[in-house]
């Protein structure tokens, strides 16, 4: 985290951002593993903070994964 912390602002929604639009727009050998680390990178997130998240927080974490695996669920059956 302290890493993280470190990095410009918008280096981290930079960099998932490239990620999530690999994951759209490339090969599926190379989309499936993007997606890998977006709903890698925000389980890792979600999981620190979910103790001090409230319900809203949680549903919302819960939420972004969900897409997220969605997209790659998507992306791997040809429906995107």
């Amino acid at each position: 985290m302290v890493r993280l912390s470190a990095l410009p602002p918008l280096a981290l929604p930079a960099v998932m951002l490239a990620l999530m639009l690999v994951g759209m727009l490339s090969p599926l050998w190379l989309a499936l593993p993007a997606f890998a680390l977006v709903a890698a990178f925000v389980s890792w997130l979600a999981a620190l903070s979910w103790p001090v998240l409230d319900t809203r927080g949680k549903l919302l974490r819960g939420l972004v994964l969900g897409l997220v695996l969605g997209a790659a669920v998507g992306r791997a059956r040809g429906w995107l």
